[in-house]
């Protein structure tokens, strides 16, 4: 399962494939009842493979009714769960997972879904990510050999660690540092730890002198060749995310490791020395004890954008053409609390004649659920449009049929976000005191819009109702959006490197290194 700051590529496989992964999963589910959980678990893997994740759910539970240490079922599970936005039920069933023998990408797993429920708080996050990090990185560490010395007035060398250096959103933050680099003071080199390759992964070699495939080599492997790389700073583009390979990292085969982009809480390892961010992500006075690592904090935000070129022109609004206004929900399904879907129920109150789209609904009992909640305060269904999973490319032409589009809280969107700008859609941001809870801050400051960052409920609605009562002021924002963004710190990658690049020479320069930069750099902290 794809997973990342953002939205993952949104896709569903042909006609032709899906039609008999059905007929695979029909002849399944009528051995299910008389055969083992073996058979209901390829009955689960056939149903989310075909995109029914609330069968798939079903065959999984089945499996683990059966058989209840099977790991593989709970994990399978629980992602499901989270799937269809039920983060404390996806929660349960990954703690299940983990009390039998289970493999290390169940407890990423858990990690990343801890970072996703709205009960939970920033101690509880940081205290499960430290124990995961006890148990498992931080012995790997204590044997990591030592750096060795570092050749004096060598340029720095910086290396990025991720599995989806394709196409996937990291992508679009990733590339254009990738092409501003400083080639005479910094070498780079790209370790691509994932399978998949595409057109992307060969547009992105092109941007650095030195590539690396990963995938096929285990932890210890990989960290030796990048050990024999000699790389001064090493970042790291995954997490806890899926292709995640924090325990390369652990072996430590670099002198400082750095995270970025790729998950939006601790790593709880020893051995990452620092995390990227910035003062509107985090501020100081607020994000004390939430990381292990130091935070380095860049000036304005820690995001640049550049936008998938599958993203076509902007075009007229629904409320232009006289349709109404269209409100949309675009982030990941997990990220939709029931806090958010009570302050759009109250939204559409508010603007009678106002609909609202919501995307990544691939679950029945999920659109259920969710309707059923807008029900209750009186909202009809024939104002909620739901929006299954669909290639990016189909996806991307929605924004055509949008108006105004509502980040989720308490986790906001970031990907989604500068997407939505891109495409002329403003985004209304509520920000909350908690892990991503302020990435609507960050992008909305870079991009110039942040007077659509709020910091409460009722200014949050406040916001959009605006936004709502004024088709021919929408309109004209829509118009100018993109070119606003393109103007905006967002998209100025030379700016934003060269701010990314002060902040590797400011480490190396504490680190005591020949040939580094006499700066102080960005806020450590």
């Amino acid at each position: 399962m794809s997973r990342s700051t953002g939205n993952a590529s949104r896709r569903t496989g042909w006609p032709e494939a899906n039609e008999l992964l059905r007929a695979l999963l029909r002849s399944l589910v009528s051995r299910r009842h008389a055969s083992g959980p073996e058979v209901s678990k390829q009955a689960g893997y056939a149903a989310r493979a075909a995109g029914d994740p609330d069968a798939a759910l079903a065959h999984f539970l089945h499996a683990a009714h059966l058989r209840p240490g099977d790991a593989e079922a709970w994990n399978a599970a629980g992602m499901l769960h989270l799937s269809r936005g039920e983060p404390a039920e996806a929660i349960d069933a990954l703690r299940q997972a983990l009390a039998a023998p289970h493999g290390a990408a169940v407890e990423s797993n858990y990690l990343y879904a801890l970072l996703l429920d709205p009960a939970l708080d920033a101690d509880a996050i940081l205290a499960a990510h430290l124990d995961w990090a006890r148990r498992h990185a931080d012995p790997l560490t204590a044997r990591a050999p030592a750096p060795a010395p570092r050749p004096p007035d060598r340029r720095l060398r910086i290396g990025y660690v991720s599995p989806d250096f394709r196409k996937h959103v990291i992508a679009w933050f990733i590339e254009p540092v990738l092409r501003a680099h400083d080639r005479d003071r910094f070498e780079v080199y790209a370790y691509h730890s994932g399978a998949h390759e595409d057109a992307v992964t060969a547009r992105l070699r092109t941007h650095v002198e030195h590539w690396r495939s990963i995938g096929a080599l285990d932890d210890g492997s990989a960290a030796e060749r990048i050990r024999e790389d000699g790389i001064d700073i090493l970042v790291d583009l995954a997490g806890h995310t899926a292709g995640g390979r924090p325990l390369l990292f652990a072996r430590r085969p670099a002198p400082l490791q750095w995270s970025w982009l790729g998950y939006i809480g601790t790593t709880g390892m020893q051995a990452m020395d620092a995390r990227i961010s910035d003062e509107a992500l985090e501020p100081a006075a607020l994000a004390a004890g939430w990381y292990r690592e130091a935070l380095v904090r860049l000036p304005g935000s820690c995001y640049c954008y550049a936008a998938s070129t599958a993203l076509p022109e902007v075009g007229p609004s629904p409320a232009a053409r006289g349709q109404g206004v269209t409100f949309a929900s675009l982030n990941r399904i997990e990220k939709v609390s029931n806090a958010a879907l009570d302050a759009w129920a109250r939204l559409l109150q508010r603007v009678p004649t106002s609909r609202l789209r919501i995307a990544a609904a691939s679950s029945r009992q999920a659109r259920e659920r969710i309707g059923a909640r807008f029900a209750a305060q009186g909202i009809g269904a024939e104002r909620i449009v739901f929006m299954a999973g669909m290639r990016y490319e189909s996806f991307a032409k929605t924004y055509a049929g949008v108006d105004i589009a509502l980040d989720a809280f308490p986790v906001n969107g970031a990907s989604t976000t500068c997407e939505a700008l891109w495409m002329g859609v403003p985004v209304v941001s509520l920000g909350v005191p908690r892990i991503g809870g302020r990435l609507g801050a960050s992008v909305l400051g870079a991009a110039g819009c942040s007077e659509w960052f709020t910091t409460n409920v009722e200014a949050y609605i406040d916001a959009a109702a605006r936004l709502a009562a004024d088709p021919v002021a929408l309109a004209r924002t829509r118009a100018g959006l993109r070119a606003r963004v393109s103007a905006s710190r967002l998209a100025d990658a030379a700016g934003f490197t060269r701010d990314l690049e002060d902040a590797y020479r400011a480490a190396a320069r504490r680190a005591g290194w020949p040939g580094a930069a006499d700066d102080s750099g960005p806020r450590v902290g």
